[in-house]
């Protein structure tokens, strides 16, 4: 399901990259020797990570899932939060207080008017 999701994304920066370090990696001017090699790594680094990305990390997450299948180990456990316990619970009152609190007492650009400098 992630590849399906990131993979315009992943290609798209990827190929921009890749694209942007083309000119560097052919350039045949004054002092682009220096260059050549360090373009050349990064096409290539960045290519691997694009396919290790989209294709050798899903099939070992799926690889593992069927392992902990087989083995029983992949109970999924759901938190079920519902809405009127979490507006009404004593961490939301807390939140609500304290940026009550937070918002009434002035701050120091709002109270002192000689923190900041003159600007002639």
């Amino acid at each position: 399901q992630a590849v399906h999701t990131r993979f315009r994304p992943i290609l798209m920066t990827t190929l921009a990259m890749i694209f942007g370090m083309l000119p560097i990696a052919l350039a045949t001017g004054a002092g682009a020797e220096w260059k050549n090699g360090l373009a050349w790594v990064l096409i290539g680094g960045l290519t691997s990570s694009m396919f290790l990305t989209l294709l050798v990390v899903p099939v070992i997450y799926y690889l593992f899932d069927r392992i902990m299948e087989r083995f029983g180990w992949n109970k999924k456990t759901e938190i079920i939060l519902n809405d009127d316990e979490l507006h009404n619970s004593e961490v939301m009152e807390a939140l609500r207080k304290s940026s009550l609190q937070s918002s009434t007492q002035p701050t120091k650009a709002q109270g002192d008017v000689r923190a900041l400098p003159a600007i002639a």
